[in-house]
């Protein structure tokens, strides 16, 4: 009988397979077929399903203007990364480790969930809310696993970027149409939505390479992070330069290959110093989105229409994700603003100074992939929506929980010191800075 249950399963399956093929054609079946994949790992080993979904994230965002009915399936995608967390954390039914500040500072961000629906119920808000905050759950996702499926999570984090280095590599090589912004730049954008959307599919794998190059040398880890460093640099958006070179710095004053690393940069900045400068200067002055004083402008708009609002909007927000008053802000702080209200903005900064103190307190060589995360979200987030990329959010939640993973296990190690028992030996995963 239970034989019958599995043919009766898989042939349904092999039937609901062939049907999306048919309906969406052999190449644009790709994305429906990954999240179906997804879908059904989620019911099955949710961790498993975590894994998938932050791998081939990025071969489906590469079909943003796949609908199915009236939404795109990133969208689709992202809202049911909500599922996949819930459904993990429900199968674990306890959260093993002792509460945090971090924690409950992670709790206060559910304030933001509830009051936009009240105020404008609809599939919309229901779609943009839950899409924005789709990663919250990584983060208690990451700080419950296993050591076995910790050790995972780096390697999910280096796959996810493989294939947009694929599609990158190619582009550059004149093999995939429309690849470029043909602006005086051109601007590598592969085959995503725009540059900036292409970088931020890079940045979890060039951050995590960062981490594990830092600790020890790879030739084949070397050559994927200098291939996506050149991919990031020919996006020519300023904000991922800017967020890389931070990112470097920082971490060239514990890791020998950063300083390897920033050393190359200076050199690489000085042979194509023209291209550089004129990246900066371009459409540098006046009114144009582009320019900087430009974006300031739109800042402007941006705030006196918010100022035009009536009381309970201008508290709550009026939350149309990335696009709110109907202006592309080019800046994550505004959004949060617009989008949540000053609510929304007093909590997300909250959550943020807890992040930047959680950070700085904690002992853990984790410290050298959020580091590059931090860097990401908070200065690429000046000029641009950093946060608001799904698969950025991710990672960077999934961060978190890791680096507050290994805090509680230094709390817990540092209680049993004192009260006379064994002190746990500290592992490669945390509590040791690992560098030199």
């Amino acid at each position: 009988m239970e034989g019958l249950t599995y043919l009766f399963i898989g042939g349904a399956l092999a039937v609901l397979f062939t049907v999306i093929i048919v309906y969406f054609g052999v190449i644009k079946s790709t994305a429906p077929l990954a999240f179906l994949i997804i879908v059904i790992l989620t019911f099955i080993y949710p961790f498993a399903s975590y894994c998938v979904l932050n791998v081939i994230k990025p071969v489906i965002d590469a079909y943003y203007n796949l609908y199915i009915g009236p939404l795109r399936i990133t969208q689709i995608t992202s809202v049911y990364a909500v599922v996949v967390w819930a459904s993990y954390i429900f199968i674990k039914r306890r959260f093993s480790s002792p509460f945090t500040a971090a924690d409950y500072v992670n709790i206060l961000l559910l304030i933001l969930i509830p009051v936009p629906l009240m105020l404008s119920p609809g599939f919309p808000v229901f779609e943009s809310v839950f899409r924005l905050l789709s990663g919250w759950g990584f983060y208690w996702l990451a700080r419950e696993t296993t050591k076995k499926e910790e050790g995972l999570i780096e390697s999910i984090f280096i796959l996810s970027g493989i294939y947009p280095t694929i599609v990158g590599v190619l582009s550059l090589m004149g093999l995939i149409s429309d690849a470029f912004h043909w602006e005086e730049l051109h601007r590598l954008k592969a085959v995503y939505y725009d540059a900036t959307a292409y970088g931020f599919e890079l940045v979890p794998m060039w951050s995590v390479l960062l981490y594990r190059l830092n600790k020890r040398f790879n030739l084949v880890e070397f050559v994927l992070f200098a291939t996506s460093s050149y991919l990031l640099y020919k996006t020519y958006t300023r904000a991922l330069w800017m967020s890389a070179a931070l990112a470097i710095l920082i971490t060239s004053f514990k890791g020998r290959f950063s300083r390897y690393v920033l050393l190359g940069a200076l050199i690489f900045s000085i042979i194509n110093i023209d291209e550089i400068i004129l990246r900066f200067s371009e459409r540098g002055v006046g009114t144009d989105p582009e320019s900087f004083n430009g974006r300031i402008q739109l800042w402007m708009i941006g705030l006196q229409r918010f100022l035009n609002l009536n009381p309970a909007e201008m508290f709550f927000g009026v939350s149309i994700v990335g696009r709110p008053l109907g202006l592309f802000l080019h800046n994550l702080f505004l959004v949060f603003l617009f989008d949540y209200g000053i609510l929304g903005a007093v909590v997300f900064t909250v959550w943020s100074v807890f992040i930047f103190i959680t950070v700085f307190r904690i002992r853990s060589d984790k410290l050298f992939y959020i580091i590059p995360a931090l860097s990401f979200a908070y200065v690429g987030g000046l000029t641009t929506s950093s946060f608001l990329y799904p698969n950025f959010q991710w990672f960077f939640m999934s961060c978190m929980g890791l680096l507050v993973k290994d805090h509680i296990g230094n709390l817990i190690a540092n209680t049993l010191e004192i009260g006379g028992g064994t002190k746990p030996k500290k592992t490669q995963s945390g509590g040791t800075y690992g560098y030199t």
